[in-house]
């Protein structure tokens, strides 16, 4: 079975089905990411739009407002139930469509894209210099690519101090190999770049921007989400955690976000990069 496939497995499972009963709360959360790749792609008016690891389609949706009903936004992903779910949200844009697709190998409708954008959803390819390069398969000569994806854990509160805190919790886990699939696959901006440029793109860059993270509910919500469909949930699945480790977790993860809250808003601050391209 490939990376691809055991993400495949991962998001069609219980932690899909998290991700749509959170779905208002996660795109609020990460709505600066998603409004940095919309603003760096500027789509316009009548243009066809490539969403690569659409998740629910908070993307899609906001590109389909710019390209509006004389322009097409293909959202895709490798989890069905994504999918479904993206079409549910859109019912009333015509201009959306929704495919289940690994970006890796998918064969592409046979009329080309003008961009291909990701909020999150290029980091887990099990070989990324591929997965570009079939992805550029399906622009147009000159078409684009905006992708954003995570910074270094250690740049970014939301992921280093869950960590920290589950190694605290249970036991010192062993951290991801550099460069391997997962939500810090493409951290290092070097070798990303470098998987691009082996794909035969032009004008390859990377661009590192700070965020914010937002959550209405303020620390103790963050670190609510982060127990349902965030950095700690696979650990916490793995151990069986009780409700009592829980419980402690949640405490110590939710002070330590408290310097975050503003006015009972969290804002966790967010190190991301803005991976462009094109299609030569």
């Amino acid at each position: 079975m490939t990376g691809n496939a055991d993400e495949a497995d991962f998001w069609s499972g219980p932690a899909g089905a998290k991700w749509i009963e959170y779905e208002a709360e996660q795109d609020h959360f990460l709505s600066t990411v998603a409004a940095a790749v919309i603003e760096k792609a500027a789509p316009k008016a009548g243009e066809r739009v490539l969403d690569i690891g659409c998740g629910t389609g908070a993307v899609s949706i906001l590109a389909a407002d710019v390209v509006g009903p004389g322009g097409h936004v293909l959202a895709t992903d490798i989890a069905a139930p994504f999918a479904s779910r993206v079409k549910e949200r859109a019912r009333t844009l015509p201009q959306v469509g929704a495919l289940v697709a690994d970006a890796q190998s998918a064969s592409w409708p046979d009329e080309p894209f003008d961009m291909a954008v990701s909020r999150f959803g290029v980091m887990f390819f099990a070989d990324p210099a591929a997965a570009f390069a079939n992805i550029a398969l399906a622009l147009r000569p000159g078409g684009r690519m905006i992708f954003a994806a995570w910074g270094r854990a250690e740049d970014n509160p939301y992921w280093r101090i869950p960590r920290d805190m589950v190694d605290q919790l249970i036991a010192p886990r062993p951290r991801p190999l550099p460069n391997t699939p997962g939500p810090m696959g493409l951290a290092n901006a070097d070798w990303a770049l470098e998987q691009m440029r082996a794909s035969e793109l032009s004008d390859v860059r990377a661009e590192t921007l700070e965020v914010p993270l937002l959550h209405a509910a303020g620390a103790a919500g963050a670190a609510d989400l982060s127990l349902r469909i965030g950095p700690a949930v696979r650990p916490m699945a793995e151990v069986e955690a009780t409700p009592e480790l829980i419980a402690e977790y949640r405490e110590a993860v939710t002070r330590a976000f408290l310097p975050y809250e503003v006015d009972g808003e969290a804002r966790i601050p967010a190190t991301i990069h803005l991976y462009t391209a094109r299609r030569a």
